[in-house]
């Protein structure tokens, strides 16, 4: 089922349900398509920055990963909606795909670190798993990155995954979906680091409720303060704004 909320179009349903239609869409061999579990803070960076919002228009299938936004459609549509979290979307989409040894995953990690660490995961509980792990250097040229950028389509992996952070690994997205056919690009985020064990998880009941936010906002202060004092309450005011507006 597909929604609109806040401009954009998701992709809403069960979790195995959408895990199938994606897999489908990638079996179908139909033109790159680029899937985003979508935050609040993803919502603020299309709503707020310009620049970054063009990146978004490359996305084919916005899933929602914030629990707020399950909770809405579940009370709007009055249907049972899973919350397509990052962590669990990609854990399923793995464990789906490990039925199928020839299909080649590429894993993009943002430093070394998290790469080494997913790796270590990956070859644990997928050892059958065709893949291939790097990081993105920090500080690099433009033209540097496009040129790793062209490396990861020449791995041959049908799916990529993403663990950048957004908005960079929405741009990431675009030109990896410019310049290919046929794949499944995942902007993950944080689920590597999740599902790595590298980063402790907030506990289910505080997922399950809303609270995850103040669980990683209490746990990464200096990185996520903005996200959740500022960047993502403003959007919330600036949006009341707009449907007030006579």
């Amino acid at each position: 089922m597909k929604i609109v909320f806040a401009k954009q179009e998701f992709l809403v349903g069960r979790l195995q349900e959408v895990v199938n239609f994606l897999f489908g869409q990638l079996q179908a061999k139909k033109a790159t398509e680029v899937v985003l579990p979508c935050s609040l803070h993803d919502l603020a960076m299309i709503d707020q920055v310009q620049k970054q919002a063009s990146f978004y228009q490359n996305v084919d299938y916005f899933v929602n990963d914030s629990m707020w936004l399950t909770f809405w459609f579940r009370f709007k549509y009055r249907r049972f909606f899973d919350r397509l979290y990052g962590p669990n979307l990609m854990q399923a989409f793995l464990d789906h795909s490990a039925r199928h040894k020839n299909l080649k995953h590429y894993f993009l990690a943002a430093d070394q670190a998290s790469q080494l660490s997913l790796q270590a995961h990956i070859l644990k509980n997928y050892p059958q798993l065709k893949a291939e792990f790097a990081f993105l250097p920090r500080e690099i040229s433009p033209a540097v990155e496009q040129k790793f950028l062209r490396k990861v389509l020449l791995s041959q992996a049908l799916v990529i995954w993403l663990g950048i952070g957004s908005p960079k690994q929405v741009q990431l997205a675009e030109f990896l979906k410019q310049n290919s056919q046929s794949k499944l690009i995942f902007c993950v985020g944080a689920a590597f680091d999740f599902l790595s064990g590298q980063k402790k998880q907030a506990p289910v009941w505080m997922q399950n409720s809303g609270l995850e936010w103040l669980f990683r906002l209490f746990s990464e202060p200096k990185r996520l303060w903005k996200r959740y004092l500022v960047t993502i309450p403003r959007f919330f005011i600036f949006s009341l704004k707009e449907k007030l507006k006579p």
